[in-house]
């Protein structure tokens, strides 16, 4: 069931920077839940072991008209577990507005991407010393109309443990704008 979205973590509080609607779903709620996962394991080149370990509970969101979340950042530097990683992805897109920002990007001119239904984002909020990441700083424009409809898996980070695929390598995304990505 969908209900107002919290900012501030798992107990959070309601707030006018959000304004979307969402709702949690466990990975054990269901065995297409469990094959999504497995598929998200493999797009983020880990472990279904290690995502099992360090994921949240699969968050799917909807904006209507006039709704959106401010900028904000997907970590607390009050916790020593963080959120390390977001895949956001993108179940339906509005009809008008409801990009997806990240207003520091590219010296802070800042970027807004407009993906199509089916497309995902992964992006980092900490950087390999597992201090925030400023260039993750991300919003969800306001929708202008038709409904846009998202889901985030958020992954962990763990201690002094970093990040590493079961390649064994650290894994950064790159630098470069996206294709079709507008400035």
């Amino acid at each position: 069931k969908l209900r107002t979205g919290r900012v501030g973590g798992t107990q959070g509080f309601a707030s006018k920077t959000r304004t979307s609607k969402v709702a949690f779903l466990p990975r054990s709620s269901s065995p297409m839940l469990e094959a999504i996962h497995e598929r998200f394991a493999d797009a983020l080149n880990v472990s279904d072991a290690q995502l099992r370990l360090s994921a949240e509970d699969l968050q799917v969101v909807r904006y209507e008209k006039g709704q959106e979340y401010a900028p904000h950042y997907d970590y607390e530097s009050s916790k020593g577990l963080n959120r390390l990683a977001t895949l956001l992805v993108y179940l339906d897109m509005a009809e008008s507005g409801g990009g997806t920002s990240f207003p520091r990007a590219f010296g802070d001119r800042g970027i807004e991407v407009h993906p199509k239904q089916g497309d995902a984002i992964l992006f980092y909020s900490q950087l390999p010393d597992g201090n925030l990441d400023e260039l993750a700083l991300h919003a969800g424009t306001p929708v202008v109309s038709g409904v846009k409809r998202v889901c985030n898996l958020w992954m962990h980070s763990h201690g002094d443990q970093p990040w590493r695929s079961h390649g064994g390598d650290t894994r950064k995304p790159s630098a470069e704008a996206p294709k079709g990505a507008e400035l």
